[in-house]
């Protein structure tokens, strides 16, 4: 789904819908290459409707997503809780999370450090984390 005209305030539920009917789903690429910044825009808005998809297809005993992908998605450290809500081990198997090129600021360690050390790849390039 890379590179669409998926907007969070628009298509939230949809995406929640479609995550939460989905369980072998095993990657997320929501992100917007660098030509296309302005395609998807999942705001914050967006991040909370996939953390609730996750949360939300517990009825298969634990979720299958192992790799997110966000760049580019006009992200604002209001995000960051969501995350923190994939702190259970045994039903979260998210192994890749790549946040880049939104502008999440210094906050980021601060408030998703439950779940970061079960974390393989990190990307988190131009987010504002020294700001």
């Amino acid at each position: 789904m890379r590179n669409n005209q998926i907007n969070g305030s628009e298509h939230s539920e949809d995406l929640k819908e479609m995550i939460r009917n989905h369980p072998s789903l095993h990657i997320i690429d929501l992100s917007n290459s660098e030509s296309n910044v302005n395609k998807n825009k999942l705001r914050n808005m967006g991040v909370a409707a996939i953390i609730d998809g996750i949360l939300e297809s517990k009825k298969q005993g634990h979720s299958l997503i192992s790799e997110l992908n966000l760049s580019y998605n006009q992200l604002t450290k209001e995000c960051l809780p969501h995350f923190g809500r994939l702190h259970d081990k045994e039903f979260v198997r998210l192994e890749s999370l790549n946040l880049s090129n939104n502008n999440i600021g210094p906050d980021f360690f601060k408030i998703v450090q439950p779940i970061v050390s079960t974390f393989k790849i990190l990307v988190l390039g131009n987010t504002g984390l020294n700001n």
